[in-house]
């Protein structure tokens, strides 16, 4: 939360969200774009292909990123 009593603004901030502002690079219209550490987390089986490996602004070492395909049945 930023601001003081009178105003108060909710912002997200810090390196995760810097690094979804970046993949949305590499999403289209109606396309969603994972990070691997999100890609990971997740519990059900989701049918994603991994993209190639990306230099993005803000980073040392390359990101691998998944664009979700369709998600799978349960």
């Amino acid at each position: 939360m930023l601001g003081s009593e009178e105003r108060l603004e909710y912002s997200l901030v810090g390196d995760s969200v810097n690094l979804c502002q970046r993949l949305q690079q590499f999403a289209r219209g109606g396309e969603t774009i994972l990070s691997e550490p999100t890609y990971r987390a997740l519990s059900g089986t989701v049918d994603a292909e991994a993209l190639p490996l990306a230099q993005v602004k803000g980073r040392h070492a390359a990101v691998q990123a998944y664009r979700i395909a369709a998600l799978a049945p349960a």
